[in-house]
Formats: C-alpha cells, sequence, structure tokens
C-alpha cells in the first residue's frame, strides 16, 4: 500500500506555514477598502481635531454636521489618493 499523501509527511519534517508573496496581502486590503463605502475616520474625533484647531482662530465657533462630513469625505479622499500613490509606486519596481 502507499502512503496518503493528505497525511503528514513520512520523512518527520515539519510543514511550513502557508505564507503569501510580497504584496498581495496589501493589494488585497486596498481593494477592499476602495469597495467599502464607509469612513475610516471616526466622527467624533475629527469634530474635537475640527474644534481645537478652530480655537486657535476664534473662540466658540460651530460646526454643522454636514461641514464636518464634507471635511471627513475630503480627508479620506486625500489619504486614499496618497497611498495608492504610494503602492502603485512600490508594486511598479
Amino acid at each position: 500500500m502507499r502512503p496518503s499523501r493528505k497525511g503528514a509527511p513520512a520523512t518527520g519534517r515539519l510543514k511550513k506555514p502557508h505564507r503569501y508573496t510580497a504584496g498581495n496581502v496589501v493589494l488585497r486590503e486596498i481593494l477592499r477598502y476602495q469597495k467599502s463605502i464607509e469612513l475610516l475616520i471616526r466622527k467624533l474625533p475629527l469634530h474635537r481635531l475640527v474644534r481645537e484647531i478652530s480655537q486657535d482662530f476664534k473662540a466658540e465657533l460651530r460646526f454643522h454636521g454636514s461641514a464636518v462630513r464634507d471635511l471627513r469625505e475630503a480627508n479620506e479622499n486625500d489619504q486614499g489618493l496618497g497611498s495608492l500613490k504610494t503602492s502603485n509606486c512600490a508594486t511598479s519596481r
């Protein structure tokens, strides 16, 4: 009888863990975040940051919810473009 191939190797060596080639996991994450519609930056931390920065210019400013949302979307679009440029440079080499 032949030994089955699905079991442990007959020689006693340990099987190496599976590893993806360089860049595959990063590209998969980029595609996942491109497909998703949720924003990565949370609302309250960004709102606190906007208020903190605005305190330097004028005290007691109020912000419309849509204004903070637009800042959030613009920030994420800029970050996305920067990371895509970096990933394209890394994969083209």
